[in-house]
This record gives structure tokens, sequence and C-alpha cells, in this order.
């Protein structure tokens, strides 16, 4: 929760007028509990979603996850009554089943860098294609998984995309 990703990427969405929270998944820094291979993690975003909706008197609910959470957000989101969009930066395509993808229904917004080993921008093209109109990708020039160029820039654009889909002002 305190990688410089996860920090500005709630910053910008904080910054665009929305309740954003930042969590660690069980067994990670002082959190209880043991890894669970993304199985047990999704019981987390599920949790601190129902937390989210709490604090902001039942808003609209979006999710996103960097690498790992990525992926767990993307298993999650299925099982989130009322999800209005799915971000996922930097999702290890090995982690996730881009059926579950297709089938949500909400705007997914990706983003990738261009030099990512885990999230290859060809397979993220393949899940754009599949998703459709309903999703917005973004391959950044130079970066690779760990966003050591800054993510700034893309947490602005993920956060306005957000925004948008959150206030039902139009499509990606």
């Amino acid at each position: 929760m305190d990688n410089h990703v996860v920090v500005v990427t709630c910053q910008a969405l904080a910054g665009a007028g929305m309740v954003a929270l930042r969590f660690n998944f069980r067994g990670t820094g002082r959190s209880g509990g043991l890894h669970q291979q993304g199985v047990g993690e999704q019981e987390d975003v599920l949790a601190a979603a129902d937390v989210a909706q709490r604090l902001a008197e039942g808003a609209p609910l979006a999710l996103a996850g960097y690498s790992f959470g990525a992926a767990v957000a993307a298993a999650a989101a299925p099982r989130l009554q009322g999800l209005k969009a799915l971000a996922l930066i930097a999702p290890p395509v090995g982690m996730v089943d881009v059926a579950s993808l297709v089938a949500l229904g909400a705007p997914v917004f990706i983003v990738g860098g261009e030099r990512d080993p885990f999230a290859p921008p060809r397979a993220l093209e393949e899940w754009a294609r599949e998703l459709g109109e309903r999703c917005e990708l973004v391959v950044v020039p130079g970066a690779d998984h760990f966003w050591a160029l800054g993510f700034a820039p893309v947490a602005a654009r993920l956060a306005a995309f957000m925004r948008r889909c959150l206030t039902g002002a139009g499509r990606p």
C-alpha cells in the first residue's frame, strides 16, 4: 500500500473528488494472516470495498489495482454488485482470466509499460480487443513494471476515466 504507484493513484483519485482507500493484503507489512496466492486476498478486496462504500456513504464503486493487486481486483470484481469501473495497472497477464473481464460488463482501464515483462503490451492489446469499446488501454513508452520513470501523468488519466465512469459522464 506504500508503493509509489499505489500512493500516486490514490492521490490522483482523491484529487478528482473520489474516496480512495488503499490497504495491504493479508500477510503484507503489518497485516495479519498469510499470503494465499490471490485466493484469500479476494476476500480482502471485498472487505475493503465494503469499508469504502460505508465511508463514501453508498457512492458508486470502482476498483483499481497494481501488479498482484490488479490480478486480485480482476478476480474479485465479478463478485461486487454494481461495480462501475475497474482499473488494472501493470496486470500480470498470467494471473488474470480475461474471460471474467469480458463477462464483467463494466468499463476497464488497463495501463502497462512498453517494457513490462509481466504485462507485455501485446497481451494487453489482445485484452483490449476482447473487451471492445468499454476498454481504455494505455501503453507508456519506456516504462517497465515498476514505473521508475514516474506514474503521476498516467494516474491523472486513470482518475479522469474513473470520474467519467462514476458520474455517468460517458464511457471510455
